[in-house]
Order: structure tokens, then sequence, then C-alpha cells
């Protein structure tokens, strides 16, 4: 993982692994970078995650056994995250043990509960305001649509309703 002046200039390495970093997001504070790694893990196909500072130094592990993508609330005090990646396999409306649930981890209580428990695929986790937005095709069309949950209630509400095409990207 690499960070760069966005006037441009040379690229500092942050990161010194001979495996894959996959930087995740900045962290709320804007002086951390989230990034993935399979770096203590002893498996390449299953990645951690870890918090670096943007300047380098000692990354500090996340108290959490494994995970792909991950989003901080606005305060930094909570992550929702999936296990895998799985809205971009190459087929569609996947039922079976690859499909991820969002998960919502407490940074300071280093507790995890999941936010969605279905059949479908659930992937690519945002905040906007207090909420979680994700993509899911657990809809009666089975194509991947913008959903919502609350973390605090767990109630889910599906906010786009697409028939013919996925939505295949999503940011918060």
């Amino acid at each position: 993982v690499y960070v760069m002046p966005t006037s441009g200039g040379v690229p500092h390495r942050i990161t010194h692994y001979s495996g894959l970093d996959r930087m995740v997001e900045w962290h709320p504070d804007g002086q951390r970078i989230l990034f993935a790694s399979s770096r203590e893990h002893g498996q390449r196909s299953t990645r951690q995650f870890f918090l670096a500072d943007q300047k380098g130094g000692m990354h500090e592990k996340l108290a959490i056994p494994y995970g792909e993508l991950a989003t901080y609330s606005p305060d930094g005090s909570a992550l929702v995250y999936i296990t895998k990646i799985t809205e971009n396999y190459p087929f569609k409306r996947y039922r079976g043990g690859l499909t991820s649930d969002i998960l919502h981890f407490d940074v300071e209580g280093k507790k995890v509960k999941r936010l969605t428990e279905s059949h479908a695929i659930d992937g690519k986790p945002a905040w906007v305001g207090d909420k979680v937005v994700y993509l899911s095709d657990e809809g009666k069309n089975m194509r991947l649509n913008i959903w919502t949950v609350d973390p605090s209630s767990g109630e889910r509400k599906q906010l786009t309703f697409l028939e013919d095409f996925d939505i295949s990207y999503l940011s918060g």
C-alpha cells in the first residue's frame, strides 16, 4: 500500500509484505489507512484487517478473524464489513456457502453482531449517516439492488428495485 500527495509526487510505501496488501479505506481520523492482508493468516485466500499510519511504521491488527471489504462509521466507533467478496462473482443469483453477510464490529467493545443473515449475496457496505447501505440480491427478482439496514434496530429495507440489471458498484 502506497500513499502520495494529492498534488502528485513520489509515492511513499507504508506496508512491506511480499503478498497482497489491499487498501480498503481511510480511517475517519484521516491519518490512518485500513487495509486487508493475508500476512498473518497463513492462508492466501483469507484476509484480515490492519490499520497503518499514513507515514508508515508498525501496523495494528484489528480484532476481527477475517474480512475483505469494510467501512468505518463517520465517528470511527464502528466498522461494517463482509468476510467474502461474492457480489463480483461471474455467476448470478448464487445461493450457497460462499455468500457473505454484513457484520458490525464495535471498535471499543470489540464485539461483532450480524446485521444481515440471508441466503442471498450481501456486499459492498457503506455508511450513510447512521444507516448502512449495501448491495443484495435478496429481492424477488434476485438482482443486486441497494438495501439499507439500521445497525441499532436491525431493520432492513430495499431501496431500489431494478429488474433487468444488477447494480455493480456502491459507495457511500
